[in-house]
């Protein structure tokens, strides 16, 4: 909340809870963020057990039908045909750990400064699974996400982060302000250290090789399919989460838990995905910071 004159200004822009919104109701994943709450350092076991095929159909009817198509030109419309199949031979790949995700189909946007944005755009099928994989990790981490991470997560928006700059300028001792824009950073995600990152907290092997598969599907561009150790598509259902994991390790709480520690005087990180903003009270903190 802040106050500007007489008027109170609070959280008014808020994204939708799953980002193509849709069926909300995925069994067995509240279990899941409720022990994540009450229990922030215990590990989790056993995550392969909810992808059921009620788990995938609700994953499946929460996809927008109008978005692209992947490389197998399989419409949401076209596959739900044979719905209740299809959901069955998928849970059954799923569970004999034969499933691979399809190469993504890559289309570059340009950028408002004349460079191009590359764009992933994956199968229906793999939409479905990524889009239960998104709903567990969301589960486990937002409860221990800071607060001031408002990129790509839950009822928050850039609104909202734009809200909490102003209220850092206006109302604490902020006298110097640090920009960070990490280039390139979807493009570049470690595949071998987020999958570290995150087996600190996930010990289910067969989840994990799940995401290392999605990692390492492959770039499908006019030259072929590209396999590569780094990055991952943006426009994945996925991608996001699995950066704000690996972005809330090594940045958000490096600064909460060391940089803080080592500030003269006021200090806070303010985070969008991959671009942040740091504001401190004295120059020499924001210059050791950089």
């Amino acid at each position: 909340m802040e106050r500007r004159g007489t008027h109170t200004v609070t959280r008014l822009t808020e994204t939708p809870p799953t980002l193509r919104g849709g069926i909300l109701a995925t069994t067995g994943v509240k279990r899941i963020a409720t022990r994540a709450c009450s229990h922030p350092e215990e590990s989790f076991t056993a995550l392969m057990h909810h992808y059921t095929v009620a788990n995938l159909r609700a994953c499946f009817e929460s996809l927008d039908g109008k978005k692209a198509i992947g490389i197998d030109g399989v419409t949401k419309k076209q596959y739900g045909q044979n719905l209740e199949f299809n959901l069955k031979e998928l849970h059954r790949k799923l569970h004999q750990m034969s499933y691979r995700p399809q190469a993504v189909r890559q289309v570059e946007i340009p950028k408002e400064d004349g460079t191009m944005r590359p764009l992933g755009i994956c199968c229906i099928e793999d939409k479905i699974v990524q889009e239960m994989t998104r709903r567990i990790l969301e589960a486990i981490y937002e409860p221990v996400f800071i607060d001031t991470s408002y990129g790509f997560r839950p009822k928050r928006s850039c609104h909202d982060a734009l809200r909490q700059l102003n209220y850092e300028v206006m109302n604490k001792p902020v006298n110097w302000v640090a920009d960070i824009d990490l280039a390139q950073f979807f493009n570049t995600m470690p595949h071998q250290e987020i999958l570290s990152v995150i087996g600190l907290r996930i010990k289910d092997r067969k989840f994990l090789r799940l995401i290392l598969r999605m990692l390492k599907s492959g770039v499908q561009t006019p030259g072929g399919v590209i396999y590569d150790e780094l990055g991952s598509p943006q426009g994945s259902i996925v991608s996001p989460v699995i950066a704000n994991i690996f972005l809330d390790h090594v940045l958000d709480q490096w600064f909460t838990q060391v940089v803080t520690k080592h500030c003269r005087g006021y200090c806070a990180i303010i985070r969008y995905a991959d671009d942040g903003i740091l504001v401190f009270e004295h120059e020499d903190d924001a210059h050791r910071f950089m």
